[in-house]
């Protein structure tokens, strides 16, 4: 008999239901605090991924990216999101998660018209690339992240474009539809990193503070850290995510 401990049982019950609650952890003989303890440091060694107040093993999302990798190396045409994700019979939540991590690697794109593999999208036309050329001043020259809505009321008929540029890295999309300059997210995910590197931690007010940000853009620039691996969420705060650790170590 292999005695039990809170990790075992988290990843027991990982195994079971493919995903945990970690607002609903399992009753045992061990305590809500021991468990959420075995949850966190299981993510931090990178084990299990958090997903919103979900924790999956990384394994699942690896797996998942593979598959979509590997079904739009099949094809030329853009592939709708709710065909893809039928296709590979992918939970809509780990769907969600491994294409927008895809994305942000920029492995595929996405836009209004489907998913597909990167190099796909034709060149923009002359008429297409002057409104483009306004959007990244538009971007440029704004002091925060700006959402979908406001930037199409401004710049009528630039939503593919806006796709477009964010596909070729040249701006960033935030969650919430927000996007912002990718100058400018570099400049943050810096000061990201210097804060957690010097303090250990980062609060929203510490971004907010640095960049004269409300919440609501703030909070979309750290969700987009913590997609992209460089921090992780623990209740109010940021923390090291794995691809900054990883970075330190090398």
């Amino acid at each position: 008999m292999v005695p039990l401990d809170p990790i075992r049982i988290v990843m027991s019950e990982i195994e079971r239901a493919g995903k945990l609650s970690i607002r609903n952890l399992p009753w045992t003989c061990f305590s809500q605090e021991q468990l959420s303890e075995a949850v966190k440091t299981l993510v931090a060694e990178g084990s299990l991924v958090r997903m919103g107040e979900d924790v999956v093993p990384a394994k699942a999302l690896t797996d998942a990216e593979e598959k979509i990798r590997a079904y739009l190396k099949e094809t030329e045409k853009a592939v709708s999101p709710a065909t893809l994700r039928s296709a590979l019979c992918l939970e809509d939540s780990t769907f969600e998660y491994v294409l927008n991590s895809l994305v942000s690697k920029k492995e595929i794109e996405s836009d209004d018209k489907g998913v597909r593999r990167v190099g796909i999208k034709d060149a923009l036309s002359p008429e297409k690339a002057a409104i483009a050329e306004k959007l990244k001043r538009f971007l440029s020259n704004a002091a925060a992240p700006i959402l979908l809505a406001d930037i199409v009321s401004k710049i009528p008929g630039s939503k593919d474009i806006l796709y477009y540029l964010r596909n070729h890295g040249e701006i960033v999309e935030l969650p919430d539809t927000f996007f912002i300059d990718k100058a400018k997210f570099d400049e943050m995910t810096i000061f990201v990193k210097e804060k957690i590197g010097k303090d250990g931690q980062l609060s929203i007010q510490d971004l907010t503070s640095k960049f004269s940000l409300s919440r609501r853009p703030a909070v979309a620039v750290l969700t987009k850290c913590d997609q992209l691996f460089i921090t992780q969420r623990r209740d109010n705060i940021r923390v090291a995510g794995r691809a900054f650790l990883a970075n330190k170590k090398d």
